[in-house]
């Protein structure tokens, strides 16, 4: 007798839908297709439902909610059952000594909530206080702890300490990190030249490993920033990921086909290229992103004394208005505040810089500039800044995966992607707007990333496989609640994480099933 029989589903399994059952033991799937005549302990009649591998979140930020609260559900109930954590430079890990002080700031301007006991030495220390998520877990190391641990936030670094970065990076390589991730429009990896990345990503090839990307510029320097990545893709050889991909600015809308023609082009030319995406047009980021990037050369505590300098203040302000800053991508009226530090701030979530700068009768831009200094730079911020033409195709493009980008903020407003990312792409995307077939879709969420990951036993329900599974009803995929910004969809039936059910009719039964892959 089996533990788990999931019967008269229609099975999801490469380009094709059929009806079948799939039967799991221990962790395991053992059976897989149709009138299976075996003996389970439990049976889930999936009857008019789908039957599909577990979700592959590509880009999230779930490291500090897994590492401190494992009983978290928010990717579980979409049906995701693997997150991909330390994206865009930020990962809990590498954090030495000398320069403890700079990684907490820079991780404390995107994690609500981190404390410095937070902190680990290395992969081996995440790894240890880890212990069993509730999720699968994959994890990068971030180029900009990786620059902070030799180099602290200094923009200039000598041949040695480049090296010093990569003999660090092979160390957490060597501990179980899945690759690297850049953060290129954050101090201090925005000094980054491109030798310094070739030269770590080549060493990421060496163990066969990924390195993910946070470009410079999503915005008017896109074709530049883009160029750099690819061409460190096809000198290195490395496994390239782009990060939420995007055009940004509404002067820049309308210019995703060129993207994916470069990318694309690539591509055809041998590289290891993918990309990742979120369906919605606004981000979440940091408020520090609104500032000239001149004005992150300083230390943060640096960086506000002199915002408090008349002169130097009103210079930074004349630069937030140029066509290509980010300030001015969207305006005020499309930069809506998501979560305050100080309680005295609270009153400002949900709100635009335009309707909180005219609540307090100031300018937007002084506003940001006294959140800055209030908050030492943790206010998070969205940004309303891509087309939704353009959002379409980098959903639909064959290279494209799924990542929510989703960032936890406990004290303020999170982003709607950090709980609805799979449901929305799904129950709107897939099933109303029709950009690629339930099939294709699937793919993108399960065994493209998979194979992207390398990890084999994951992405299809193959004989032999872990046993990740998700069962849903495409017509029960909808959206339950929407208010500005916030919104809920719901509708995944059922989730096997390594062969434990987790998900039932909906919900999270507090099972902890998951487990740290290394590909």
């Amino acid at each position: 007798m089996i533990d788990l029989l999931i019967r008269n589903g229609e099975l999801i399994s490469g380009d094709k839908i059929v009806p079948g059952d799939v039967a799991v033991d221990d962790d395991v799937i053992v059976g897989s297709g149709s009138h299976l005549s075996i003996t389970a302990r439990r049976i889930i009649d999936a009857d008019g439902m789908y039957v599909c591998p577990g979700f592959i979140d590509m880009h999230s930020h779930s490291d500090l909610a897994l590492l401190n609260n494992s009983g978290v559900d928010w990717k579980l109930r979409q049906g995701v059952t693997t997150e991909v954590l330390g994206n865009c430079g930020f990962s809990l890990f590498p954090v030495l000594p000398n320069h403890r002080d700079e990684a907490f700031d820079f991780l404390a301007s995107l994690f609500d909530g981190i404390s410095r006991d937070d902190l680990c030495r290395d992969m081996t220390e995440y790894l240890r206080r880890l212990k069993k998520p509730n999720v699968n877990a994959v994890t990068l190391a971030g180029h900009n702890m990786l620059r902070i641990g030799v180099n602290g936030n200094s923009a200039e670094i000598a041949p040695q300490g480049v090296e010093a970065m990569a003999e660090l990076l092979d160390k957490q390589l060597a501990q179980g990190a899945a690759g690297m991730s850049t953060g290129l429009i954050y101090l201090p990896a925005c000094f980054a030249v491109k030798d310094e990345l070739l030269m770590l990503g080549r060493r990421i090839k060496k163990r066969n490993k990924m390195m993910a990307w946070h470009i410079r510029d999503e915005g008017d320097g896109q074709s530049k920033a883009l160029e750099e990545v690819l061409d460190i893709a096809k000198s290195s050889g490395v496994s390239t990921q782009i990060s939420h991909l995007k055009v940004s600015g509404r002067r820049n809308h309308g210019r995703m086909p060129l993207v994916l023609e470069s990318i694309e082009r690539s591509i055809a030319e041998g590289s290891n290229v993918s990309f990742d995406a979120y369906p919605y047009t606004f981000g979440n980021t940091t408020i520090l992103t609104l500032l000239p990037n001149w004005v992150l050369n300083d230390k943060l505590p640096v960086i506000c004394d002199k915002l408090g300098q008349p002169a130097f203040r009103e210079r930074v302000k004349v630069d937030m208005l140029k066509p290509s800053a980010a300030f001015s991508g969207g305006g005020p009226e499309k930069i809506v505040i998501a979560a305050c530090n100080e309680p005295r701030n609270a009153e400002l979530h949900g709100l635009s810089l335009a309707e909180a700068a005219g609540r307090q009768g100031c300018d937007a831009r002084d506003l940001v500039l006294d959140l800055i200094i209030q908050e030492k730079g943790k206010t998070s911020i969205f940004l309303f800044q891509a087309d939704e033409q353009d959002l379409r195709l980098a959903l639909g493009n064959k290279y494209g995966f799924l990542g929510s980008d989703g960032i936890p903020l406990p004290g303020g407003m999170s982003h709607p992607r950090l709980a609805n990312t799979f449901p929305r792409f799904l129950g709107y995307y897939v099933a109303h707007e029709k950009i690629c077939s339930l099939p294709e879709a699937v793919a993108k969420m399960s065994a493209l990333p998979a194979r992207k990951l390398g990890l084999p036993q994951r992405g299809s329900l193959a004989v032999g496989n872990a046993a990740d599974i998700v069962v849903f009803d495409l017509d029960k995929i909808k959206v339950q609640q929407q208010d500005g910004c916030r919104e809920q969809w719901r509708g995944v039936d059922y989730v096997v994480l390594n062969g434990k059910v987790v998900i039932e009719k909906t919900e999270h039964n507090g099972l902890c099933a998951g487990r740290h892959l290394i590909g």
